[in-house]
């Protein structure tokens, strides 16, 4: 069986500015190259070969849906989530230590869109 990939993650947003602000500045992901799509939009790198696509386009939101990211520096990424206020524990609960002893923590998105981040494992 072939081995699969996400090549990437598709994210609404009803205000891209806002969206790249946190998505950059709380979670720390780096900006990528982004094409002229007939919408506002912006792409950011995942590694060598996937992205989070973001498009300002409104859309309704799950309460449980989530996506999740391995962050390179859990504590900074949670200090930058608790001082945006973005840590949501309603769905999921508190921010914890896994059985295997990962941290793991959940945050909303200014659009409400809910992002799983995880410590990089040894």
């Amino acid at each position: 069986m072939a081995d699969f990939l996400i090549q990437h993650v598709n994210v609404n947003v009803d205000d891209l500015d806002r969206a790249v602000a946190f998505y950059r500045d709380v979670l720390g992901l780096p900006l990528d190259a982004t094409p002229d799509q007939g919408f506002r939009s912006q792409f950011f790198r995942i590694g060598e070969r996937q992205q989070i696509h973001m498009n300002e386009i409104a859309d309704s939101h799950q309460f449980r849906g989530h996506f999740c990211l391995v962050v390179p520096d859990f504590a900074a990424v949670f200090l930058r989530a608790k001082a945006a206020n973005a840590i949501d524990t309603a769905p999921w609960g508190r921010v914890r230590r896994l059985p295997s002893g990962t941290m793991q923590m959940f945050v909303r998105d200014p659009a409400g869109n809910k992002v799983c981040a995880l410590h990089r494992l040894p």
